[in-house]
């Protein structure tokens, strides 16, 4: 549940052990399977997915009823 956060609008989640195609391979999940907008922007860490704001909505929905209450600053809430 600590490897994401909100940024700006949006939502990041940090893949810092994933590969560029584990990467892809994740992102192609989300947009077909939720429908979400996601890029992977690249840390000095490693890569990250953002997820944009016109989805954050849909992400919060999702994964609401499954995070502990003092998490939920990460989703903006």
């Amino acid at each position: 549940m600590g490897d994401g956060s909100k940024q700006n609008n949006g939502i990041t989640l940090s893949i810092y052990g994933f590969t560029d195609a584990e990467c892809a391979l994740l992102i192609d999940a989300l947009t077909r399977k939720f429908g979400l907008k996601c890029t992977v922007h690249t840390a000095v860490q490693g890569p990250r997915i953002y997820i944009d704001a016109a989805s954050t909505l849909i992400v919060r929905e999702l994964v609401r009823p499954y995070m502990v209450p003092y998490m939920l600053y990460k989703l903006g809430l």
